[in-house]
């Protein structure tokens, strides 16, 4: 399954533009499903400087995305576009399944 992970709020605190204190579990959650063999999307409105430091706090945790802020790699960078996953996981933490999103990210 393709998932797409919010990072303020999910995990980590919600401390934009700062980065919060790490979401007990958050992260060896995401490492188990990226271990199972799952794509995850780290799809967020931090940009520039905000979205590196994301990033990189992912990394130093040992976790690499398989794309950021779009569906794949390769993909150009447009603000609003449809946005394809299995499954979203927000900071509100409401999971969404089968998901087409239509709207503006960023």
């Amino acid at each position: 399954m393709v998932i797409a992970v919010d990072f303020d709020g999910t995990i980590v605190e919600h401390r934009y533009p700062s980065i919060g204190k790490e979401l007990p579990f958050a992260i060896e959650t995401l490492l188990k499903l990226k271990e199972d063999g799952h794509r995850l999307i780290l799809w967020t409105v931090r940009e520039g400087k905000y979205l590196d430091e994301a990033i990189a706090f992912c990394r130093e945790r040992g976790l690499e995305f398989y794309a950021i802020n779009r569906d794949y790699p390769e993909e150009e960078l447009i603000r609003t576009r449809n946005f394809n996953v299995n499954i979203i996981i927000p900071r509100n933490k409401s999971f969404m399944t089968n998901c087409t999103y239509k709207g503006t990210c960023c």
